[in-house]
């Protein structure tokens, strides 16, 4: 008798057992979809933002570590003409280009030397534009060895110009304030070098130096950006 009542109680609770509708079925997985697209989107937006955020430190560090660069180069300036590996004229120790192959050229000192290479610790420097990336390049020797061969390093890129004021030390007629010129140096200092009695060329006397140089970067992202060196005394 227990198993047949057992059995009526079975088929009495059984018509209230019922599943999900399909409509609810549709419902519940629209539901998801849009929560897993949120968190898409979500989780999109927070990666390009990273992206972002990582692209823009890495633009600043370039550019700060940039204008660092330059800024060690004028203030190890050292006012010392270098002669041409091309001929026996004598170049000054800091010039820009008029035909603009390359935007400013220097001799600097403090060239740490802890291999003993045999070279100087004086060395070549200059900056120049190509393509919109500034590039410092540097040659293991100063003076005339046959040839003058420059190590390239490209520094950062997205810049449309790069010019420089130079701020004068030579007392002007009634002014004894600094004069400023986008040229270096002012006159020319290259005329053919003079000779010795025993034929040597004289090297000449360098022009004073500037007491102070002014970078402008035009950057594509970040507009212009300057900065002020005040460059060594002469004969520091």
């Amino acid at each position: 008798m227990q198993p047949k009542s057992l059995h009526r109680n079975i088929v009495k609770l059984a018509p209230n057992i019922s599943g999900f509708t399909l409509l609810e079925i549709l419902l519940a997985v629209f539901i998801f979809a849009l929560i897993s697209i949120g968190a898409y989107k979500v989780s999109s937006i927070s990666q390009q933002s990273a992206e972002l955020m990582l692209n823009a430190q890495n633009r600043l560090r370039d550019v700060s570590i940039s204008l660092e660069m330059i800024e060690k180069d004028f203030t190890q300036i050292s006012a010392r003409n270098w002669r041409d590996p091309f001929s026996n004229l004598y170049n000054s120790s800091l010039s820009t280009d008029p035909s603009e192959a390359y935007v400013v050229q220097l001799v600097r000192g403090g060239w740490k030397n802890p291999l003993n290479i045999a070279r100087s610790e004086l060395q070549l420097v200059r900056y120049r534009l190509q393509d919109k990336v500034l590039i410092r390049e540097h040659a293991l020797h100063v003076d005339n060895l046959g040839s003058l061969e420059f190590t390239k390093t490209e520094l950062v890129t997205n810049v449309n110009s790069i010019s420089l004021t130079f701020f004068d030390q030579i007392k002007r007629s009634d002014a004894n304030q600094a004069a400023d010129t986008n040229k270096w140096p002012p006159i020319s200092n290259n005329p053919a070098p003079t000779q010795n009695s025993d034929g040597s060329n004289v090297p000449l006397p360098s022009y004073p130096l500037p007491i102070a140089v002014e970078i402008r970067l035009d950057l594509e992202d970040y507009g212009e950006i300057s900065k002020i060196i005040n460059l060594p005394p002469a004969g520091a």
